[in-house]
């Protein structure tokens, strides 16, 4: 079960966060400075800053802006250290390159046999198109063995 979200930041939030962080101590962009375009209090921008407060995709696009860096650059930069870091997110699957992968944690059901998999459904479609693939897991598109 997918659950709202949290009020509390999570892993991605929390390394754009620093990468933001970090990219304004190196370009001297004051708190105060960033906060005016961004249109946020210097106290909510801190929070937002040390990965306490979300950041919505507008305020990163600013934020990135006044930076000079690519938003899908910080996106990339924040997702690898997160992946590598195996903070996968608390979801039963994702869909990655159109395909259904399961998440890799310790407690997840044992897989259904494809006779199983047969009978529960009431076409072969999604088998069909499965044949002759290797099934992807976590750790083939992140580059590491499972």
């Amino acid at each position: 079960m997918i659950r709202p979200m949290s009020t509390v930041p999570g892993p991605l939030t929390k390394e754009i966060a620093g990468i933001i962080k970090g990219r304004m101590s190196r370009y001297d962009v004051s708190q105060t400075e960033m906060a005016k375009f961004v249109g946020v209090d210097q106290s909510q921008l801190s929070k937002m800053i040390r990965g306490m407060r979300h950041i919505n995709i507008d305020q990163l696009e600013i934020m990135c802006t006044v930076l000079g860096v690519e938003i899908d650059k910080v996106m990339d930069e924040a997702a690898l250290a997160v992946l590598n870091r195996g903070l996968w997110p608390d979801v039963p699957f994702l869909v990655i390159e159109g395909e259904r992968v399961s998440s890799p944690k310790d407690d997840e059901p044992t897989p259904l046999s494809d006779a199983q998999e047969r009978e529960s459904r009431p076409d072969d479609f999604g088998l069909a198109a499965k044949r002759g693939r290797a099934k992807k897991t976590w750790g083939n598109i992140a580059g590491v063995d499972d």
